[in-house]
């Protein structure tokens, strides 16, 4: 709502859509000339000021651009989004994220995404510990008659000094 030197203004060739089949939007992060876009059933890249083309052996190619946002790529296979933005955490090129709708924790580096959870053999507790996480089941009614207000979440933090991506669920008390 903000009126200072026209900063508010959006021109209307300046949108972007993206595809609304992947879910709701969670997070956008920008990272020098791209703009991530986190849904909740998969990840996207947004080029800024570049246009992702390709050659004739399909490899892509980045050429600049007048266009402020250019094409919604969605390179990731796997298909794995982010339900928790809370969970997000980002420390060299790595960005690390939790999908509650697969109950997967993962990583997108400069290899691609990777599932950590099923890598490194926790897939079986973060099955069973997310599906309790699902907004749906809020009731409005916690413990021993108590009101319960709120959607638990997933919180997620990269510590440098351990090299080592950690989450924290939240207590649920429905």
């Amino acid at each position: 709502g903000t009126n200072i030197n026209n900063i508010n203004r959006f021109y209307f060739l300046d949108f972007q859509e993206v595809d609304r089949s992947n879910g709701n939007i969670t997070k956008f992060f920008i990272e020098g000339k791209n703009l991530w876009s986190f849904q909740e059933f998969d990840i996207g890249v947004i080029p800024v000021l570049q246009q992702i083309i390709l050659d004739t052996a399909g490899n892509p190619l980045q050429a600049n651009s007048t266009k402020l946002l250019n094409t919604v790529q969605y390179p990731f296979k796997g298909k794995y989004g982010m339900t928790f933005p809370e969970s997000f955490a980002y420390f060299k090129n790595a960005k690390y994220g939790v999908d509650g709708n697969k109950k997967v924790v993962w990583r997108l580096s400069q290899d691609g995404l990777t599932p950590l959870s099923i890598l490194y053999d926790c897939n079986a507790f973060f099955q069973q510990q997310l599906t309790a996480y699902n907004n749906n089941l809020n009731n409005g009614i916690g413990q021993s008659g108590q009101s319960y207000f709120g959607n638990p979440t997933v919180y997620g933090v990269f510590d440098f000094y351990t090299n080592k991506y950690i989450v924290s669920l939240e207590v649920i008390n429905r």
